[in-house]
């Protein structure tokens, strides 16, 4: 999906990886905002829950430090429960944190029943 000579750019520059990454998750939220105002930073927080936690796991190291792709997503969280607690009270942050949350509980146990079906036997 992703150009050989980009991934190896990239692999060669996890720093700039980490800012290109951070400054694009943070752009989609002020776009989300901008397209849909209150209900697009709702959705911005719980897809940034939802990505935290799934790539919370993954250790890297980003300038020189170890630390999880999970504290990027959370960057974006803070940030848009703060615009969203300026703009629109701190109800409707609380409201948005909440329901990501909710849809996380969701997600652990579906995934959690996913795992007890047995795969396909057939070739």
């Amino acid at each position: 999906m992703i150009p050989n000579s980009i991934e190896a750019f990239f692999y060669a520059n996890q720093n700039f990886l980490w800012l290109f990454t951070l400054t694009l998750d943070l752009s989609m939220t002020l776009l989300m905002y901008r397209l849909f105002g209150r209900l697009g930073l709702t959705a911005a927080i719980v897809l940034a829950i939802l990505l935290a936690n799934l790539q919370g796991p993954k250790l890297t190291v980003i300038m020189g430090m170890e630390t999880s792709l999970g504290v990027i997503f959370y960057s974006s969280i803070f940030f848009a429960t703060d615009l969203l607690g300026e703009k629109h009270g701190r109800a409707a942050a609380s409201q948005a944190v909440l329901l990501g949350f909710g849809v996380s509980v969701i997600i652990v146990v579906m995934m959690s029943m996913s795992l007890l079906y047995l795969p396909s036997a057939r070739p």
